[in-house]
């Protein structure tokens, strides 16, 4: 094969990749607004009852009244947590999701005791019962908290402390 025969195949093949992204990418635009469970097809695990009850009853809702903030989603990846810092208003919850090769395990600071949120040991609130601490208590693909406290809050992945973020409550 010539050369101007080669270039001609690399052409086409990247606007046909380039077209399929671009298409791919308008299909996927359609389910933003779905509740978290639903729209990433895994089941929230861990969290408290009551956000997930706030979710579902603002979702079936059909009142005229002001439509519910969206839940933040943030995303676990093998290079850590996307987007790195959340800003909601207090009562709001944050969804994270794990996209990663590993686990997650989503705590607050400070490692290993996880004291910063809940103002309490890891082992005083985990199992977290009352919904009340802001740690996953163990790992999972995904998990959702309801921040009832304003402030800047860290956490990491308590299986890789290396990986952090912040959630800003207003």
């Amino acid at each position: 094969m010539n050369t101007n025969t080669i270039i001609s195949i690399v052409v086409v093949l990247a606007l046909l990749i380039v077209g399929g992204l671009f298409l791919f990418s308008n299909n996927n635009d359609e389910g933003i607004n779905e509740t978290p469970s639903t729209a990433t097809g895994m089941p929230i695990i861990g969290g408290n009852d009551t956000a997930e009850t706030q979710i579902n009853e603002e979702t079936n809702s059909n009142s005229q009244s002001t439509p519910p903030a969206q839940t933040p989603t943030v995303t676990y990846t093998d290079t850590g947590f996307n987007p790195k810092s959340v800003t909601i208003t207090k009562g709001q919850s944050v969804t994270f999701i794990n996209q990663s090769g590993g686990e997650m395990w989503v705590a607050s600071a400070m490692h290993p005791s996880h004291t910063e949120y809940a103002g309490t040991t890891r082992q005083e609130h985990c199992p977290d019962t009352a919904g009340t601490a802001f740690d996953q208590c163990g790992t999972g693909n995904s998990y959702m908290f309801t921040f009832e406290k304003a402030g800047s809050w860290n956490y990491h992945n308590h299986l890789r402390t290396s990986d952090f973020g912040t959630v800003i409550v207003n």
